[in-house]
């Protein structure tokens, strides 16, 4: 019987993360061409690490939901999640129940922000 060590399994994950990284990387630029254009591929990636850690901080682990985390700090700032200006976006985050579901949540909440905001830009 193989006993595996948390060492050992870190070093079997290196290489899933750094494939994650880029992929991050590339949804990035798709999704935001012009801003990833202004910065350094060095930086871009510490970002994309920055938001990775800052993301596991709320149980988000699967690619989909830490890529629309992603989406959603570049679209609201880097710390959206304790911003005081988005009360919806930490509460959201540390609520119970399943990180995806709490990731849609999110997602529609910070959609229904954008629609107020362009409403009261309208009138």
């Amino acid at each position: 019987m193989f006993t595996i060590r948390g060492a050992q399994m870190a070093a079997l994950a290196v290489p899933g993360e750094v494939r994650t990284e880029d992929r991050a990387l590339r949804h990035l630029r798709n999704c935001i061409p012009e801003v990833c254009a202004a910065l350094s591929e060095s930086a871009l990636r510490e970002i994309v690490l920055w938001g990775r850690r800052r993301s596991r901080q709320y149980g988000i682990e699967r690619e989909v939901d830490f890529f629309r985390y992603l989406n959603l700090m570049f679209m609201f700032g880097y710390e959206f999640d304790t911003a005081p200006r988005f009360p919806w976006a930490s509460r959201t985050l540390n609520a119970k129940g399943h990180p995806g579901s709490r990731v849609d949540l999110l997602m529609d909440h910070a959609m229904l922000f954008c629609s107020q905001a362009a409403v009261g830009r309208a009138q």
